[in-house]
């Protein structure tokens, strides 16, 4: 009865350490799409419009709905952030505006960097691209 209750004890313990871990892994899942950022320009000058376009390719056979973290940072430090829910990404490629993937127009010279990453999948499949702003 006594190892019973320590065989028990000791798979306690471990599931109550191991578990959390496991299930932060099953969190950051894999997901069929894959997110491309293309800009025409990486080098705009001020007031100039951001142009290019948002490509999220579904290798999935079905229609999926999806939501996007859009992250716009300037010189390392972060300055919009806003969430992208897009109801119905078809089979194969979707090609969208950045204006219509909630990418806000910059102002300010300097670096940016803009990151694109989807809810709850693995952070590999985040999407980065960096361009420039000079005066003019």
């Amino acid at each position: 009865m006594r190892r019973l209750i320590l065989k028990f004890l000791s798979l306690f313990f471990l599931g109550f350490f191991f578990l959390p871990a496991i299930s932060a892994q099953a969190r950051e899942a894999y997901s069929p799409i894959a997110i491309k950022i293309q800009f025409k320009k990486t080098v705009l000058k001020v007031n100039e419009p951001i142009t290019g376009q948002i490509v999220l390719t579904n290798s999935y056979p079905a229609t999926l709905p999806a939501v996007f973290d859009v992250q716009l940072f300037q010189e390392g430090k972060l300055v919009t952030f806003s969430t992208t829910e897009i109801r119905t990404v078809i089979p194969g490629r979707n090609r969208y505006t950045l204006q219509e993937f909630g990418v806000p127009s910059v102002v300010n010279p300097g670096r940016w960097r803009l990151v694109i990453s989807q809810h709850g999948v693995s952070k590999s499949r985040t999407a980065y691209a960096s361009f420039k702003v000079i005066s003019q």
